[in-house]
C-alpha cells in the first residue's frame, strides 16, 4: 500500500482504542502515539480511549508533550487494584503452617551461606514481571533491588543491592525467607487465576468500563473507523463489542501475533483453543487486519485463506523529530549500547565471548571499550556480566524517559541487537531497531535469519552475527572498532531507510482509513438503491 500524500477529502473521524499510551513508557506506547502525532495532517482527527493509571514496567510523563492538542484522551479505570492480591497474600501467609517454618529455618541456612537474601514476589526475582498476569502489581524495573547508575563510575554488574545479611524477626528467621515459605502457596493462587480467569490476558478486568467508555465515544463523536491496536489482546475484545454495537469500520493491529506468540501464550489446552477462536472473531469481524512485518501477513494469509485481502502490512519506525532535539551523550568510552528490555531468552552471551576474546588478543583495548545496557536486564545476564574476563566493561542502567535514552544511542558508537532463534523473533523487526535507525549509528546484531538481518544487511546500516558464533562476533567487533578509529562516526540509515519514517507510515494508515470507510459507504448506497426493489 503506497504512501498517501494527501489530506483525506473528507476529515475521518477514527477511535483508538489502545491500553499501552503516554503516560505509559515502553517500545508498546511508540506505534499508537506516533500514529495519532502524525494522522492529522492526513485529514484524519484520532481520539483515544485508553486507561486511567494503569500499570507497566515504565513510566514517561515527556510522551504527553508529543499527543497533538486537538487530540481528545478519554480515560477509564483499569481496575487493576491491590485488593485481590492483598486477600491472596494473607491467605498464603495463614496457609504457611508449621512445615513452611521448617520450610523457612531451612531457606535461612541457604540465605546465610550465600551472603544475601534471595528477592521473591510475584512480580519476578528482579522486580520485573516473570508472568503477564501479575495482579495488582505496578510493574517496575529492577532499580529497586538492584544497583544501578546512570553515566558516571562503572558499576559491577550483577551487584544485589540487599544487605549481606537479611533482617531477621522475632523468630529469629529471616523476613525474607519466611515471605518466600508462603511464595509458593501465593504464586500458585496468582497462577490459577492468571491461567483460569485473566482471558485472553491479564489486562481483561479494563474490559468493562474500557468498553463503556469506548461506546459511548463511538455514538457521542459519531465515529468513522475505529483502531485497535494489541498488546494487550484484550483491546480487540473490546473493540470487537464497540463495533457490534455501533457497526463501524474496524481496523485490528497486531503489533504482536496473537496465536502463536509462545511469549504470551498459555501452555493449556482449552487456553490455546479458546484464543484461536477469540482471534478468529477479530479476523471475521474487522475490516482490516494489520502486522508489522510482511512475514506475519503472509502467517495469517495462509491461516485464514477465506479472508485474505482484510491482512495489510504497516511496519513499525523511526520518528525523525524525535531525534532533531537530541543532544548526544558524550560517552569517554568506544561505546556499545543496548536499549529497553532485554528477555531471558535473548541471551548477551555471544557477545560476551566474543569481547572476552578481543580483549585477550589486543590488552590495550579494555581501557577503550564499554558496554552500556539501558533498561531491564535479567539477574541471570547480569551475573553473567560479573563472571566474565571483562566484567569492567559492562554498566546496566535503569530505564529513562524515551528522549534521553535517544540522547544516549546518538552518542554511543555501535547499537546491540539481540534475539533468541525462535519463530517469533525471525518474523520480527523489533520496535529497537527503528529507533537505531534514527540515530544513525551502525547497528550489530546478533541474530537468527529473518526479517531483522535482511533489514540491516539489504539497507547496509550494520552488521549481523550468528547467534553462538563467537569468532563472528570478535571480528564483527574490532571492524567496528578500527571504523570509528579511522573517523568514520555515522551512518546514513534515515535516507537509506526513508519508508520506515513515522509521517510515512501514518500516511498509509490514512489511506488504510479511507479504503475501510470507502467499503462501508459503498455497502450503505447499495442497500439505498436496493430498498425500493424490496418494498
Amino acid at each position: 500500500m503506497g504512501e498517501l500524500r494527501e489530506p483525506l477529502k473528507k476529515p475521518k473521524k477514527v477511535l483508538f482504542i489502545a491500553y499501552f499510551f503516554p503516560p505509559l513508557g515502553g517500545s508498546g506506547v511508540q506505534r499508537t502515539l506516533k500514529f495519532v502525532k502524525y494522522l492529522p495532517q492526513f485529514g484524519v482527527q484520532p481520539l483515544v480511549s485508553t486507561v486511567r493509571n494503569g500499570h507497566n514496567f515504565a513510566y514517561d510523563e515527556s510522551l504527553l508533550g508529543e499527543v497533538p492538542a486537538s487530540v481528545r484522551v478519554f480515560r477509564s479505570n483499569s481496575l487493576e487494584t491491590l485488593w485481590l492480591r492483598k486477600v491472596i497474600e494473607k491467605v498464603a501467609h495463614r496457609g504457611r503452617g508449621t512445615q513452611a517454618e521448617a520450610n523457612a529455618a531451612s531457606a535461612s541456612g541457604a540465605a546465610s551461606a550465600s551472603g544475601a537474601a534471595s528477592a521473591s514476589d510475584a512480580g519476578g526475582a528482579s522486580g520485573a514481571p516473570a508472568r503477564v498476569g501479575a495482579i495488582g502489581v505496578k510493574l517496575k524495573g529492577t532499580d529497586a533491588q538492584v544497583e544501578e547508575k546512570g553515566p558516571g563510575p562503572s558499576l559491577q554488574a550483577g551487584a544485589s543491592g540487599v544487605p549481606a545479611r537479611a533482617k531477621e524477626d522475632a523468630t529469629g528467621v529471616p523476613a525474607r525467607a519466611k515471605e518466600d515459605a508462603s511464595g509458593t502457596i501465593k504464586q500458585r493462587i496468582f497462577d490459577l487465576i492468571d491461567d483460569y480467569l485473566f482471558i485472553p490476558d491479564s489486562k481483561v478486568r479494563w474490559l468493562p468500563l474500557g468498553f463503556l467508555s469506548s461506546g459511548r465515544v463511538a455514538r457521542r463523536e459519531k465515529i468513522d473507523v475505529l483502531f485497535s491496536s494489541s498488546y494487550p489482546y484484550t483491546v480487540h475484545i473490546m473493540a470487537l463489542l464497540v463495533q457490534k454495537v455501533h457497526r463501524c469500520p474496524w481496523i485490528a493491529d497486531f503489533r504482536d501475533p496473537w496465536v502463536g506468540n509462545e511469549a504470551m501464550a498459555k501452555d493449556i489446552a482449552f487456553r490455546r483453543k479458546l484464543d484461536a477462536w477469540l482471534e478468529g472473531k477479530v479476523v471475521k469481524n474487522a475490516s482490516y487486519v494489520v502486522n508489522v512485518t510482511p512475514s506475519i501477513t503472509e502467517m495469517y494469509r495462509a491461516r485464514y485463506p477465506e479472508y485474505r485481502e482484510k491482512f495489510v502490512t504497516i511496519t513499525n519506525g523511526f520518528d525523525p523529530q524525535d531525534f532533531a532535539r537530541v543532544v548526544p551523550h558524550a560517552f569517554a568510552k568506544f561505546t556499545l549500547i543496548h536499549t529497553g528490555i532485554l528477555s531471558k531468552k535473548r541471551s548477551p552471551e555471544t557477545l560476551v565471548r566474543g569481547l572476552e576474546g578481543l580483549v585477550s588478543e589486543r590488552p590495550e583495548l579494555r581501557d577503550k571499550i564499554q558496554v552500556v545496557f539501558v533498561g531491564y536486564i535479567p539477574e541471570e545476564f547480569r551475573q553473567m556480566f560479573k563472571e566474565s574476563a571483562v566484567a569492567d566493561l559492562f554498566e546496566v542502567w535503569p530505564y529513562v524517559p524515551h528522549s534521553v535514552c535517544l540522547n544516549y544511542l546518538a552518542g554511543a558508537q555501535l547499537q546491540l541487537l539481540i534475539f533468541d532463534d525462535s519463530p517469533e523473533t525471525k518474523a520480527a523487526y523489533s520496535g529497537k531497531i527503528f529507533d537505531y535507525i534514527g540515530a544513525q549509528k551502525p547497528i550489530l546484531g546478533f541474530l537468527p535469519e529473518g526479517v531483522a538481518a535482511d533489514l540491516i544487511r539489504e539497507k547496509g546500516i550494520g552488521s549481523v552475527v550468528g547467534i553462538g558464533d563467537v569468532e563472528g562476533a570478535q571480528a564483527a567487533l574490532a571492524r567496528h572498532y578500527e571504523e570509528w578509529a579511522n573517523g568514520v562516526r555515522t551512518i546514513d540509515s534515515v535516507e537509506r531507510c526513508a519508508e520506515f519514517s513515522r509521517v510515512s507510515l501514518a500516511g498509509q494508515l490514512a489511506e488504510l482509513i479511507e479504503s475501510a470507510s470507502r467499503a462501508v459507504e459503498a455497502k450503505q448506497q447499495y442497500r439505498k438503491a436496493r430498498e425500493p426493489e424490496l418494498r
